[in-house]
């Protein structure tokens, strides 16, 4: 009895994140704050849930564009290098979409850093929604058959992908059109600290919340 249990519970499981991977009905895009070490510029990442209203954990799952070398399991190879070394191994590191379950887990440890994640909402269509989802499968599947090595700090990053996949989906992001020399944030544009933003700027997004270790709100993007 216990294991026609178990077998019909991953049934269901298995249903669930199929059906999910179908038909997400929402997309966030996280947003990292300045943090320590190389995560100085911030980092940024996708999150797609079930509901089209509330991000709720549980029903939601992450994806990131990342180097390899800055997976958990990696850093400490990183620990006794020299810093030639260790700007060599970023360059030799392939640059992949990693899929994460645990979207706490995953909030948890840039909170942990004193970093603040913002979540904003995308207004986008459903169509868009899950033209952005399959693009971001699509990607996955690629760049783990292929050992791509294409990661530029300033031209093709975790926030550089994602403005390429909300473009692809039939959104704009026009920054900086007229723009003075003085006007520095335009020189960090292409940089995760500076995507929050833009995104705003784009007309995309409906609002935010913010998630620090100390308090977290919300509130509506004018």
């Amino acid at each position: 009895m216990n294991s026609v249990k178990i077998i019909v519970s991953l049934i269901a499981i298995f249903f669930q994140l199929s059906v999910f991977a179908a038909k997400p009905e929402s997309l966030y895009i996280a947003i990292a704050s300045s943090g320590p070490g190389g995560a100085i510029l911030g980092h940024s990442y996708l999150v797609f849930c079930q509901d089209p209203y509330f991000l709720r954990y549980y029903d939601c799952v992450a994806y990131e564009f990342n180097l390899e070398i800055n997976q958990e399991a990696n850093l400490s190879k990183l620990k006794n290098l020299s810093l030639m070394d260790k700007l060599s191994a970023f360059v030799d590191s392939p640059f992949r979409v990693y899929q994460h379950d645990d979207v706490f887990a995953l909030q948890k440890k840039y909170v942990d850093r004193g970093q603040t994640i913002s979540y904003m909402r995308y207004s986008g269509s459903s169509e868009s929604i899950k033209t952005i989802h399959s693009d971001v499968l699509r990607q996955k599947s690629e760049r783990e058959l292929n050992t791509y090595k294409d990661y530029e700090i300033s031209d093709n990053n975790c926030a550089t992908k994602i403005i390429e996949l909300l473009e692809n989906a039939g959104g704009q992001i026009n920054i900086y059109q007229n723009h003075s020399f003085y006007d520095f944030d335009q020189y960090l544009s292409n940089f995760p600290i500076m995507l929050e933003k833009n995104l705003k700027l784009s007309g995309l997004f409906d609002s935010v919340l913010e998630v620090s270790n100390k308090s977290s709100r919300a509130y509506l993007i004018k």
